[in-house]
């Protein structure tokens, strides 16, 4: 669901998208609700919250490198945090580093369905 606009903690201007999965659809479907925020300009991923029902995380997308043409994330940080998104202390730092595709991707797997 679009819940419009947005402001994260530094200041950053998101687009909003709340998701729940329905039950069956994973180990979590039913239990955990997603927020993603897209930049409001270029609607590159900026983070995400997730209210997991014992708790909360959040994950902020710092660096991204593109491989192939396809944007990948390169840099995350996750966060412990309350319903609020109020960042209490740093979780885990994620760095991905020489990204690359073992399989040349088709072109036709980026074309939107008919």
């Amino acid at each position: 669901t679009y819940q419009g606009l947005d402001t994260l903690s530094g200041g950053q201007v998101v687009h909003a998208i709340k998701t729940t999965y329905q039950e069956g659809a994973g180990s979590a479907a039913g239990k955990h609700t997603w927020w993603y925020y897209f930049d409001k300009d270029n609607y590159s991923l900026a983070a995400n919250f997730l209210d997991y029902q014992d708790g909360f995380s959040y994950t902020q997308y710092v660096a991204f490198a593109e491989i192939q043409g396809i944007k990948l994330n390169k840099e995350r940080k996750s966060y412990s945090t309350n319903a609020d998104r109020d960042l209490k202390y740093v979780e885990t730092v994620y760095k991905n580093e020489n990204i690359q595709f073992d399989v040349t991707l088709e072109e036709s797997l980026f074309e939107p369905p008919n």
